[in-house]
């Protein structure tokens, strides 16, 4: 019974940070040839916009549509809060950005 009970908690204890809450991350782009481009707020919250498709300790992949029908790809690498994000025309041309981010709160992890 003791086994047991100690699974279970210990199940519970590694399962706690399924449901925690995605980051927030803001983000300052360049384009390649070093024009600042603005600022964007990305809240990985938002699953009707923002679709994850790889969070790990190294980094955070996901994609969106623009109002315009173009899908937006990035790719944060949670170490150094560098991002790469690439627009995709609906034509198939792709233009690709760099740019770095950080969490949206000092107490947030990245």
């Amino acid at each position: 019974m003791k086994k047991l009970l100690g699974i279970l908690v210990l199940g519970l204890l590694l399962s706690g940070n399924a449901f925690a809450d995605k980051p927030v991350i803001i983000c300052s782009f360049l384009s390649l040839e070093g024009k600042w481009l603005g600022e964007h707020i990305f809240d990985l919250n938002v699953s009707n916009i923002y679709k994850i498709t790889e969070y790990d300790s190294t980094g955070i992949r996901w994609y969106y549509f623009a109002d315009t029908g173009e899908k937006l790809e990035n790719s944060v690498n949670r170490l150094t809060g560098r991002i790469q994000y690439t627009v995709i025309e609906k034509n198939g041309s792709k233009f690709h950005y760099r740019g770095i981010c950080y969490p949206h709160s000092f107490g947030q992890k990245f």
